[in-house]
């Protein structure tokens, strides 16, 4: 077992092995840390790279140098410098990565997190502001609150009843998307395309604009499109279509335009 650390006032954290690390005060580290635990509750600045079980944030830290932690909870600011892995996450404060972010388990986000680089996650869950510069791969996420990114946005189900900002492909199997206020996506692609207003009352209620939508089966509500592809093809009321392009079966409500319809069966 190793020993225990803390710091109330001002002090250097040595390069070692330790069980539990507490920060109250203002503190540095020297070289690299292993701990089972870190707690800070001040200000830290960590120079070496940190491997941990659990590290729980509730005043300010900088990480400059490569992270491997378990489980990460930040309730104050992070800011992470070099790329970083991480387990289970959540962000009740701020974090911010300047270069790629890994979250191998759920990440959950009521704060806000600015990832400057990719971000990779298993499931994640926003209900705070989620912004990526670049890439944002994923298996299930679920955005309540809002997103933005500069790249593409791929993975296996996407859901969403909150903002949406995507200047590049959303690309999922399962794609369900209820906007809130004015959401744009460049581009969209999926098995299951789904966008409409939410069955219960909801006076949020905000439309989508994007320039293409591919799919094998999709179902369109609200919604302004350029181009429109896919099987079968449903496009209920208040969307603005330039164009579709069908094989299957298309259905298209009086309340919505569409400029011109291309049947592509055999």
């Amino acid at each position: 077992m190793y020993n225990d650390t803390k710091i109330f006032g001002d002090g250097v954290i040595s390069e070692g092995k330790y069980n539990r690390i507490k920060v109250m005060g203002n503190s540095t580290t020297n070289g690299n840390i292993e701990c089972e635990e870190m707690v800070i509750m001040g200000d830290a600045e960590i120079n070496g790279s940190i491997t941990a079980k659990k590290v729980k944030i509730m005043g300010d830290s900088r990480f400059h140098n490569k992270i491997n932690i378990n489980i990460l909870t930040t309730l104050g600011d992070c800011s992470l410098d070099e790329d970083s892995i991480i387990g289970l996450t959540k962000i009740k404060g701020d974090l911010k990565a300047k270069k790629d972010l890994e979250v191998r388990e759920d990440l959950n986000i009521t704060g806000e997190v600015r990832v400057q680089g990719r971000l990779k996650g298993n499931n994640i869950k926003v209900l705070g502001e989620l912004s990526v510069v670049k890439a944002l791969t994923f298996d299930n996420i679920n955005i309540l609150g809002g997103l933005e990114t500069d790249g593409n946005c791929e993975g296996n189900n996407f859901y969403s009843k909150g903002g949406l900002k995507v200047k590049g492909l959303l690309s999922a199997d399962k794609i369900e998307i209820i906007p809130k206020s004015r959401c744009i996506i460049e581009e969209i692609g999926g098995s299951e395309i789904i966008i409409r207003k939410s069955r219960w009352i909801d006076f949020g209620y905000g439309s989508l604009t994007s320039k293409v939508i591919e799919g094998d089966n999709i179902t369109l509500q609200d919604t302004e499109c350029e181009v429109v592809r896919g099987h079968n093809i449903t496009i209920l009321e208040g969307c603005s279509i330039g164009k579709v392009e069908y094989t299957g079966k298309i259905t298209i409500d009086k309340d919505s335009k569409v400029v011109e319809e291309v049947c592509l069966k055999n």
